[in-house]
């Protein structure tokens, strides 16, 4: 197995990493990539399982999605319970830890000031410790997890309002466009503009 990189979430580096969970691939592996302050919260699975032309391949198939949704949101509920985090959606792949170390420093600031307002806003709570006094963990706090229970309800609600009057073949053809518009973008990445 040539594995690549899913990624779940955003964190501080020491956010704590579920004891057990089912990952998105069936296996219970989730790790932490850290740079510096941050960390990139993934599971290791198979390049070819994640190949882009699988995923576009299986787009249909419901129970695959539903599988890999509830296992993504599985994951994403166990991270929550350890403090503040910046979900990422889902399938978003890395090919190497390097890589991923390399954007999370890329966006360092970025995503800093962002878990910096989540915590402001009083949704988690610093909490020292209490094996090693140096380290300083994150916990939701009693509104930080109303808030996360209705996450999923809004992004519903927003995707639903968005795309109210499409019909299924529409919105298979808005999805197949985007992907293909994304693919096009991640192929220019790093590339040169062409000159005129």
């Amino acid at each position: 197995m040539t594995p690549v990189l899913y990624v779940y979430a955003i964190a501080r580096a020491e956010h704590p990493l579920p004891e057990t969970v089912e990952a998105v691939d069936g296996s219970e592996h989730v790790a932490i990539v850290q740079a510096d302050s941050l960390g990139a919260i993934y599971s290791g699975v198979d390049a070819v399982d994640f190949s882009q032309a699988v995923i576009d391949a299986r787009s249909k198939d419901v129970e695959w999605l539903g599988a890999i949704g509830y296992r993504h949101q599985a994951v994403m509920s166990q991270l929550m319970k350890g403090g503040t985090i910046i979900p990422l959606r889902a399938f978003t792949l890395f090919g190497a830890e390097s890589s991923l170390r390399a954007h999370i420093q890329k966006q360092q600031e970025r995503y800093a000031r962002l878990l910096d307002r989540l915590e402001a806003k009083g949704l988690v709570r610093r909490v020292r410790s209490s094996e090693d006094r140096r380290v300083v963990n994150l916990e939701l706090t009693d509104e930080g997890h109303e808030a996360a229970r209705n996450v999923p309800a809004v992004l519903c609600r927003v995707q639903n309002a968005a795309l109210r009057g499409f019909s299924t073949d529409e919105w298979q053809q808005l999805r197949d466009l985007l992907a293909r518009m994304l693919r096009n973008s991640q192929d220019l990445h790093g590339k040169p503009e062409a000159s005129s």
